[in-house]
């Protein structure tokens, strides 16, 4: 009875530490949810938010306390003549002061409304460069979790081989005892053998390397156990350049932002020239030494304010944005070569590594039948074992070939899928 309950324990337990499979796209929704990157990223928007609503309080009155104490050399009025048969004047040389200042502006240049536009932009610009970076830890989860297929089928590969060369083995000792094959032909076998074993050890370790890298992309600790679950093969999507895929790029549409607020700084920074025009009131008391003869005070007008001379600052400071305009211009235009380059290549890219597909599928097919066939005139006297050890190699490195060659082929798709600012939609169904 014990030793049933035992087993039923055993069981249990085995079914509840089964990892499930793990598809590309819960990878992908994980990095979202925990990337530290990506959080870093959305701190930036948050950032330029802020500098939104720092810049749109400019429009605002602007209200300040002001307390001081002042010392002077002679005796001032604190409390003015009020008229003929009023209190007399108070002086002192002691004077205390506190009030309210306020200040509103009405006119600027438009410098405050630039600014606004400035950080408006800013904000744009951090949303799109979080985009930039959702999409390119996407391709790298990508192509890791493509990376970790392949080289499990590559093990799979690997270790029927190895389950061939070692039938071929046991086969070789029964012809060595009878006398139909030398004892040198079972030392070449184990030497292939050995072989054989290192190279699915170094794939088994290989994996467990890869899926650490894509536990660290995923935001989740690195002894994760993960089951990546997909399966590599030829699309029937074809893959063409139109000129709208630029405009999906963010960094395309954040070098085109940069033009317009490099724009807006060149307004900003003349808005120097032009009059300010603003309201300036304020509302408090004065009094002398002791306190003694309190006064109320306040003031309210309205100004204008023009800049004659300012020893060339302001000139500069336009040249200099006018400056940087033309280097986010031609920034842009970089950016622009540079997607549309990264799509051209892409494309050339999907059709090389979908031509040494289908010719590595033919390769495989006869490289399989190779190893067949020397197998057995191996084992009825009419082979060598130099010769069926060489198709076995050629076998195994057909499917390396092959394997490599998908791989590369959904690398050169997720490089385009990248390029044109399209990879998102397959995960996400993101409003581009």
């Amino acid at each position: 009875m014990l030793k049933k309950v035992f087993s039923v324990f055993l069981l249990f337990f085995s079914l509840c530490t089964v990892v499930s499979a793990l598809t590309l796209k819960e990878a992908i929704d994980t990095a979202f949810k925990n990337s530290p990157l990506l959080k870093s990223r959305a701190t930036n928007v948050e950032a330029a938010k802020e500098g939104v609503r720092a810049a749109w309080g400019g429009h605002l009155p602007q209200v300040d306390f002001k307390a001081g104490y002042t010392r002077l050399s002679d005796p001032v009025a604190v409390v003015p003549i009020k008229g003929f048969g009023k209190i007399p004047p108070t002086f002192s040389k002691n004077i205390y002061e506190w009030k309210s200042e306020g200040y509103l502006s009405l006119y600027e240049g438009e410098r405050v409304s630039s600014l606004v536009k400035i950080n408006e932009i800013e904000k744009q610009i951090a949303q799109l460069n979080l985009t930039l970076t959702k999409e390119e830890l996407a391709a790298n989860i990508t192509n890791t979790f493509n990376k970790i297929i392949q080289l499990e089928r590559l093990q799979r590969a690997q270790e029927a081989a190895l389950r061939a060369i070692e039938k071929v083995y046991s086969d070789t000792q029964q012809l060595v005892k009878i006398g139909r094959a030398a004892p040198v032909d079972l030392l070449r076998i184990k030497t292939q053998l050995a072989a054989q074993k290192e190279g699915l050890s170094n794939t088994v370790e290989l994996i467990k390397t890869t899926k650490r890298i894509l536990c660290y992309l995923m935001g989740v600790s690195p002894d994760t156990s993960l089951e990546p679950e997909g399966e590599l093969k030829l699309s029937k999507l074809s893959f063409q350049f139109f000129p709208e895929l630029l405009d999906n790029r963010p960094d395309v549409r954040a070098a085109r932002k940069r033009v317009q607020q490099a724009e807006t700084f060149v307004k900003y920074n003349f808005g120097e020239h032009l009059p300010k025009v603003y309201i300036s009131t304020s509302y408090g008391k004065r009094a002398g030494a002791g306190f003694h003869a309190e006064e109320e005070v306040w003031q309210a007008g309205v100004y204008i304010k023009l800049n004659l001379f300012s020893g060339g600052t302001i000139s500069a400071k336009v040249r200099q944005a006018k400056a940087r305009l033309l280097g986010a211009q031609l920034q842009f235009q970089d950016v622009m070569l540079k997607a549309r380059t990264e799509i051209l290549n892409a494309i050339s890219s999907i059709e090389e590594a979908k031509n040494r597909v289908k010719t590595a599928e033919a390769a495989l097919a006869s490289a399989k039948e190779a190893f067949r066939v020397e197998k057995l005139k191996y084992l009825t006297g009419a082979g060598s074992v130099t010769d069926m050890l060489i198709a076995q190699a050629e076998w195994l490195q057909a499917q390396a070939r092959l394997y490599q060659a998908l791989y590369d082929y959904h690398q050169a798709v997720t490089a385009f899928k990248l390029a044109s600012g399209t990879i998102l939609r397959d995960f996400r169904g993101e409003e581009r």
